[in-house]
């Protein structure tokens, strides 16, 4: 009996080791992406532009094991770039500095339900909707 008792500690003991290692090293991954998300959002995204909201989140994914960055930029100026208000949202991968997904749309913004999708695209795969870009998006952000 004490045998099996013995056996079973070392078990628990090794198990709870490897468990708390890998919730330390996942942690330390997440806070690089953090960090490595803000330091390209602040070079590449920030801007001084009235009328231009630019926003990001960062999510290290323990499944694929890739740091992801959504950034959402709405620019409501009357004669943006392109030419009226509109909103985007990319997906890059942070290593491989490579946009993932894509969404662009013009707003309008005295009504809503008419607003007109540019594109729609998620690791190639067209969409038609912002909520199915969402969907799609999800995977890379919540895993």
């Amino acid at each position: 009996m004490k045998v099996y008792t013995l056996v079973i500690i070392i078990m628990l003991t090794l198990i709870s080791n490897t468990y708390g290692g890998s919730l330390k090293e996942e942690y330390e991954l997440q806070e690089r992406c953090d960090k490595s998300a803000a330091i390209i959002f602040k070079k590449k995204f920030v801007t001084s532009e009235q009328d231009v909201i630019v926003d990001y989140q960062a999510h290290y994914n323990k499944n694929l094991n890739k740091c992801f960055m959504l950034v959402t930029r709405s620019d409501f100026k009357q004669g943006g770039k392109k030419g009226r208000p509109n909103m985007s949202k990319s997906l890059i991968d942070i290593h491989e500095h490579k946009e993932i997904a894509c969404f662009f749309k013009f707003i309008d913004i005295e009504r809503i339900s008419n607003e007109q999708i540019m594109e729609c695209n998620v690791a190639g795969k067209k969409c038609l909707y912002e909520s199915e870009w969402d969907e799609l998006v999800k995977p890379y952000m919540e895993e």
